[in-house]
C-alpha cells in the first residue's frame, strides 16, 4: 500500500472515531447543545480534508485545538462574563515584535488574536519560559493553555495590555 493511501485510511478512521466519541458524549446534551456541538464540528475540516488538501478550509492544527477548547467552554456554559467575550480590536497596549525581549510578558495581562473568528481574547500569563519561548496562559474563560510564542508573535497575534 502506498504511503499516501495508508495515511488517508488512517485519517478517515480517525475522523470516524472522533465522530463516534462526539455522538457518545452528546447523548447527555440537550437538543440545542447537540446542535451547537455538531455545528462547531462541521465548521472545522476533517483530518482527512486537512491531510489530503481536499477540504476548502485552510487551518492550522494548533488553531483547531484552541477552537475546540473554546467550543467545550461554550458547551459547558462557562463563557458568560464580559472579559471572556472576544474583542474586535485589541485594547491599548503593545503588539509584541519578533525580536523584542519577552520580559514584558511576566505576569502580564494580554490579548490573543484568533484568526478563525477574527477576535481578540483576554488572558493572563501565568508562567513564562523565555528559553523555550513558550508561556502558560489563563484565559478569562478559565481555560489554561501553553502557547508556543514564536508563531503567535510572528503573526502579530499577541497584545500586551497597558496597565
Amino acid at each position: 500500500m502506498k504511503r499516501g493511501d495508508w495515511l488517508a485510511l488512517v485519517a478517515v478512521h480517525s475522523d470516524a472515531w472522533l465522530m463516534a466519541v462526539a455522538f457518545y458524549y452528546s447523548a447527555k446534551f440537550s437538543a440545542d447543545q447537540r446542535k451547537k456541538l455538531f455545528d462547531l464540528i462541521n465548521s472545522l475540516p476533517t483530518t482527512y480534508e486537512v491531510l489530503s488538501g481536499k477540504g476548502g478550509k485552510k487551518m492550522k492544527v494548533a488553531t483547531a485545538a484552541n477552537n475546540n477548547k473554546r467550543s467545550a467552554a461554550v458547551m459547558n456554559n462557562t463563557i458568560n462574563n464580559d472579559d471572556a467575550a472576544g474583542l474586535k480590536k485589541p485594547s491599548p497596549g503593545v503588539i509584541i515584535k519578533q525580536d523584542a525581549p519577552l520580559d514584558s510578558l511576566v505576569d502580564a495581562k494580554i490579548e490573543l488574536y484568533w484568526p478563525d473568528d477574527g477576535l481578540w481574547y483576554k488572558a493572563e500569563v501565568l508562567s513564562l519560559n523565555a528559553r523555550a519561548r513558550n508561556a502558560k496562559v489563563l484565559y478569562a474563560t478559565g481555560d489554561v493553555e501553553t502557547l508556543e510564542l514564536d508563531e503567535i508573535i510572528n503573526e502579530g497575534h499577541l497584545n500586551v495590555c497597558s496597565k
